[in-house]
């Protein structure tokens, strides 16, 4: 039970690659799978305490790259347009950076340390919701990509916040 919670994450990993290449129809499939994915691991690594910042860090890599998958296929193939990606990233984004200078400036233990957050887990929620409702409901994306957006920012701003005073405590 211990491995599972890194497996599913691994999986995820699998399916960020296999999103692209995969047939539309595959498509809705692939996003609930790796959602349910995304729910699992964490619970069952909670549930029977198996977490590590090892395995938080797999989780966290797979999610980015699966969203950045999914977002980029459903761009490319015309579902929203491209300029919608730099704000539905932007908490990926900022974290992505975050992570590259702890590990550049040797400062990885304090990275290590910041905890996920509801602003955070909400971007998650809510990216999927998106990815969903552009195969599901097409027509409506015009109230959920904003949304969207704006609980990425949210998150970009508490994650950034959080990681600033963290930083400068040390």
């Amino acid at each position: 039970m211990r491995h599972l919670p890194n497996i599913l994450s691994s999986l995820r990993l699998i399916l960020a690659v296999l999103m692209p290449l995969a047939d539309s129809q595959w498509w809705l499939l692939i996003i609930i799978s790796s959602g349910a994915s995304d729910g699992l691991d964490g619970w069952i690594a909670r549930r029977y305490h198996c977490s590590s910042w090892q395995g938080a860090l797999l989780d966290a890599l797979a999610d980015k790259l699966f969203m950045l998958s999914a977002l980029l296929t459903l761009a490319l193939h015309g579902l929203f347009t491209l300029y919608w990606l730099p704000l539905l990233l932007g908490r990926d984004i900022l974290v992505a950076c975050t992570a590259l200078y702890g590990a550049l400036s040797r400062r990885w233990q304090q990275f290590q340390q910041v905890r996920p957050r509801l602003p955070g887990k909400a971007t998650t929620g809510s990216q999927f919701a998106l990815l969903v409702a552009a195969l599901v409901i097409p027509g409506q994306l015009f109230w959920v990509l904003p949304l969207t957006g704006l609980v990425s920012l949210v998150a970009a701003i508490d994650y950034g916040t959080l990681v600033y005073r963290h930083l400068a405590e040390k």
